[in-house]
């Protein structure tokens, strides 16, 4: 009987033991692939390994020195704000009391979380002058949304701080630049006006050997200045076009800066809590590739999804149909796609089509279709603005009153929609009953030069003149 239960006992603490090997052999994987997460650096690859490590310390029935100094970094490398402030503060409690009984371990290791100790301790003091100490070193803060607003807060102000310093050095290096490159334009075309062409005049050479080489050396000088000319254009706008891209508030080495990936990390994780304002600047995020690659699809997922939480906001509506019109500036191949915009445009006067925003909206809607469609002719384009511009009031009028003139107030000849002056006049007047004061401003210039089919009237000018005065003081 004896033999039997030391048997059984035996079969127990072998398998025992074997369990506890398992154990063991799982944490030390986990334990190394954390590793592995942390030295490929990036703060998503940091929270992985903190997951790991935590993993490795269950199956081990604790923390040891060993997974504290790499939770230690990981957590400061994730968030060097509110995040881990509660877990920093009690793990390095825990190393520093472990350690005690370790007088072999590594002082290049130890002097590392010493180090941390004390940033940690300079983030606490300045926690504390903000009169939120207690709440952000509380268990569970951390997975408070405030905690992660506080989080991501923290990371744009820091990118933002960065990339403005950044940016006024690079934009003003970038001004005289294009500066200089002004000056050689007007120089080279100086220069080409004041060439003079001995051979211009062909026919004063005798002898008709000698025109046929005049004419021959006109036609060589001519070619050769229209193509240095049309070289040096060529150059000058394609550094302009470059320029303009980079003279931007944000240059592209900055949007990817570490503090801008760390701030797109918190505010997903607070968008995963339906955070509308988080979904908003990360539609902003992806638009404009801060702290991520450009993906304008992306953009516009994060603000469908706040559309749908806020219930249909116009705002949004709005936001929505400029991502489908406008080209981020480092987003070279993006196409706009009008008709989509569009589409959003007219949900948001749907929205709210009894309001003066309304009519801004409805004002916009009509410019869109005036300026990037084509239509097979005149009349075409008239029945696509035409309702918009009505619904716009004033501004839209006078719109209208634009494209039925004939002629342009200031005396140039304009490629109208439809040229009928009367009908013109009518919108523009439509339109003054608005206070549109481009549109009285018109009437004034009209009357008082007179058009087409309208007489003047110095009378109705001045009248006028003295409306756009009036509306013109400050009130």
């Amino acid at each position: 009987m004896n033999k039997y239960y030391i048997s059984i006992l035996f079969l127990l603490f072998v398998n025992h033991f074997s369990f506890a090997q398992n154990k063991d052999i799982e944490a030390k994987l986990h334990f190394t692939k954390a590793q592995d997460l942390y030295d490929q650096g990036g703060i998503e690859n940091y929270m992985e390994a903190l997951k790991e490590v935590e993993t490795a310390e269950k199956l081990l029935d604790g923390p040891n020195l060993k997974t504290l100094y790499l939770k230690i970094l990981a957590m400061h490398s994730a968030s060097i704000g509110y995040y881990f402030a509660y877990q920093k503060k009690e793990a390095l409690e825990k190393f520093f009391d472990l350690v005690k009984s370790a007088p072999d371990y590594p002082v290049e290791k130890y002097n590392d979380i010493l180090f941390l100790q004390e940033v940690t301790k300079e983030l606490a003091e300045i926690i504390r002058s903000t009169g939120k100490y207690e709440k952000v070193f509380t268990k569970g803060f951390n997975d408070t949304k405030e905690c992660l607003e506080m989080e991501a807060g923290l990371y744009r102000d820091l990118f933002f701080t960065d990339s403005t310093k950044a940016s006024i050095n690079e934009r003003q290096r970038l001004l005289e630049e294009i500066n200089q490159r002004r000056i050689l334009k007007e120089e080279r075309e100086k220069k080409l006006n004041m060439d003079k062409n001995p051979y211009e005049d062909p026919n004063k050479y005798r002898g008709k050997g000698m025109k046929r080489l005049a004419e021959k050396a006109n036609k060589q000088y001519e070619y050769e200045r229209e193509t240095k000319g049309a070289i040096g254009d060529m150059f000058d706008d394609a550094y302009d076009k470059v320029s303009d891209i980079f003279l931007k508030p944000i240059e592209i080495k900055l949007q990817q800066s570490e503090y801008a990936k760390r701030c797109v990390y918190w505010k997903k994780q607070l968008a995963l809590q339906n955070d509308t304002v988080a979904l908003d600047n990360l539609s902003y995020y992806y638009a404009h590739g801060l702290g991520v690659l450009p993906n304008r699809q992306l953009a516009i997922g994060y603000k469908l999804q706040q559309y749908k939480l806020q219930q249909l906001n116009v705002g949004t509506a709005i936001g929505i149909g400029q991502l489908y019109e406008n080209r981020p500036i480092i987003d070279l191949n993006w196409t706009p796609d009008y008709n989509k915009a569009i589409e959003w445009y007219k949900r948001a006067f749907n929205l709210t089509p009894d309001t003066l925003y309304a009519k801004d909206i409805a004002w916009y809607i009509g410019k869109k279709y005036a300026d990037n469609f084509t239509y097979p002719n005149a009349q075409a384009k008239l029945d696509a603005v035409k309702p918009w511009y009505e619904l716009a009031g004033g501004a839209g009028l006078q719109q209208l009153g634009r494209l039925y003139y004939s002629e342009h107030p200031s005396g140039k000849s304009r490629d109208a929609i439809e040229k009928d002056n009367i009908t013109a006049i009518e919108y523009y007047k439509k339109a003054a009953d608005n206070n549109a004061i481009g549109a009285i401003d018109a009437l004034a210039i009209i009357y008082e030069t007179g058009a087409p089919g309208i007489k003047k009237d110095k009378g109705k000018a001045k009248e006028y003149r003295a409306k756009v005065e009036a509306l013109k003081k400050p009130k």
